[in-house]
């Protein structure tokens, strides 16, 4: 930990076995708002790592977090500083709202790795974008049902190259991305033909269009992890699915493809499931797929989620992340998302689980 002009070298006595039990605990009832959230482990998780940041309550503002094993599937901003008062029960509930989550006190910016850090730092100070915002909603599947931001079925991809277009057309539509969009587009001044929705959210929109002018895109779809893929198969974002699917565009949007895309962005949101996850080869460090193609094609900064996520939930943190932003000066993206997750947790009750506002990293320097 370093607060103005001293630095700390804290040792966690918790062990790997330790760690990866606790996460376990922890995600297991921080991922759907029908299950009672460990809060005495998600206490025990904060002491044994960062107990000593403590002290420093008022000084340090952002937490830097290079996170590896079991840690990478974990948001640190679901953790609790203060031991609680009460064990909830499935009986009783929780009233999750007074609980002393770590996002009270801490805002956190997640890296990769510690050469991020210092490769952002010391990066050639690049012209701002002169757009404010950019936004992909709303794209058109074949089914009409409302889901979360994620697919329930294994296999895309059926051993071809191309993406399963027949088994993409079942995702659930998601119409209130483009209340999502637009409500960020109006807060930042955007026109609205930098509104890429319905028809328009397709890959070969996306490939054909300039989008280094812009300082803020979002992508507000549905997420698939490596593992919802064919053995080798990439993660990507889901977008209108094409009537022949073609290498261009087959409505499956991948790291590889991001990675070609030049960016200038300050923020990237990806207001989708499981966006922090893995490319899933062997040994895949978190935050290796979809992140990793974003910061090479040339993000500064990015939201990504650790689990499966409730849309309106979503749209809230979304939104309250920017206009927090537009409205604090110089504050910086991670602690505008710090004050987002403030907002949704003084919510009452259930309202206030973490499976509505948890699963939300920034990764990126700030």
């Amino acid at each position: 930990f370093v607060s103005q002009r001293t630095a700390e070298l804290w040792t966690t006595p918790a062990g790997r076995s330790d760690v990866e039990d606790l996460v376990r605990k922890i995600r297991e009832g921080a991922t759907s708002a029908n299950r009672v959230f460990d809060a005495t482990s998600a206490y025990t998780l904060f002491e044994r790592l960062l107990g000593s940041v403590r002290k420093h309550r008022g000084q340090i503002k952002t937490l830097l977090e290079v996170p590896h094993g079991p840690l990478q599937s974990l948001p640190l901003s679901i953790l609790l500083t203060e031991q609680p008062k009460e064990v909830a029960s499935a009986a009783s509930g929780q009233n999750y709202e007074t609980l002393s989550w770590l996002a009270r006190d801490f805002a956190v910016a997640v890296l990769p790795n510690v050469a991020a850090l210092e490769g952002q730092r010391k990066a050639e100070v690049r012209r701002a974008a002169p757009s404010p915002f950019v936004g992909v909603g709303n794209p058109r599947f074949g089914s009409t049902t409302m889901a979360a931001r994620g697919p329930d079925f294994r296999s895309v991809f059926g051993g071809s190259a191309l993406a399963n277009t027949s088994l993409l057309r079942r995702l659930s539509a998601l119409p209130e991305t483009e209340g999502e969009i637009r409500t960020i587009a109006q807060m930042l001044g955007a026109k609205e033909d930098d509104l890429l929705l319905g028809p328009l959210a397709s890959e070969t929109v996306i490939k054909q269009r300039d989008l280094k002018p812009y300082r803020i895109i979002a992508f507000a779809t549905h997420g698939l992890v490596a593992g919802d893929a064919a053995p080798g198969a990439e993660p990507g974002l889901a977008l209108t699915i094409p009537e022949t699917p073609t290498r261009l565009d087959d409505g499956l949007l991948t790291p590889s493809e991001i990675s070609s895309l030049q960016l200038n962005s300050d923020l990237v949101i990806l207001s989708a499931c499981d966006t922090a996850a893995s490319d899933g080869r062997p040994q895949a460090e978190g935050l290796s797929g979809l992140v990793r193609g974003f910061f090479s094609a040339g993000a500064r900064g990015l939201l990504v989620s650790h689990w499966k996520v409730p849309s309106m939930p979503t749209v809230a943190l979304t939104t309250g992340m920017v206009r927090i932003h537009e409205e604090g000066g110089d504050l910086s993206w991670a602690e505008a998302h710090r004050r987002a997750l403030v907002e949704l947790i003084s919510q009452k009750g259930r309202a206030a689980h973490p499976a509505n506002w948890g699963a939300f990293v920034f990764v990126g320097a700030p």
